[in-house]
């Protein structure tokens, strides 16, 4: 079971990196957030689970928007691909 979810994880993973690697998504300066993007295994209160997230002190920003810049979604659009 641990290797299907990592599996599903790391497809996630490979898809928000495609997400975040241009237009439509965020204009691609250095390639920091879409290189942050990473898939871990953890056990907590529910059971085994894969984490994808990407870990810039911005990826939130991106993602969700600001006041003054328009969100460009790449990890939510990518939970498809785990299916």
């Amino acid at each position: 079971m641990a290797a299907d979810l990592l599996r599903r994880g790391l497809r996630v993973e490979s898809q928000a990196k495609v997400n975040a690697s241009g237009r439509p998504g965020p204009n691609v300066d250095t390639g920091r957030l879409r290189s942050s993007i990473q898939t871990s295994l953890r056990v907590d209160a529910f059971g085994l689970a894969a984490v994808v997230g990407a870990y810039t002190e911005y990826a939130a920003y991106v993602e969700q928007g600001t006041d003054r810049a328009p969100a460009y979604p790449y990890l939510r659009p990518a939970l498809p691909a785990a299916l």
